[in-house]
């Protein structure tokens, strides 16, 4: 069983593949090397990804202010 983890753009972030064995996931491996992806489509920038995302955790930290 895998999988394909894409951005907004349809990107391809990384892919993933599980594998089960009587009901149990027994070996996890994932690829996030963007020349190991580039046979599959177009590869995202991973930096861009978590620049935007550390921006948007940022802003939500401000808007929601101190807590305790």
């Amino acid at each position: 069983m895998g999988g394909i983890f894409r951005d907004r753009e349809n990107s391809i972030v990384n892919t993933v593949v599980l594998d089960i064995v009587v009901d149990q996931i027994s070996t996890i491996r994932a690829v996030r090397n963007p020349y190991k992806l580039d046979h599959l489509g177009p590869v995202a920038d991973a930096w861009t990804i978590l620049r935007e995302a550390n921006q948007a955790r940022r802003s939500s930290d401000r808007s929601t202010g101190p807590t305790g």
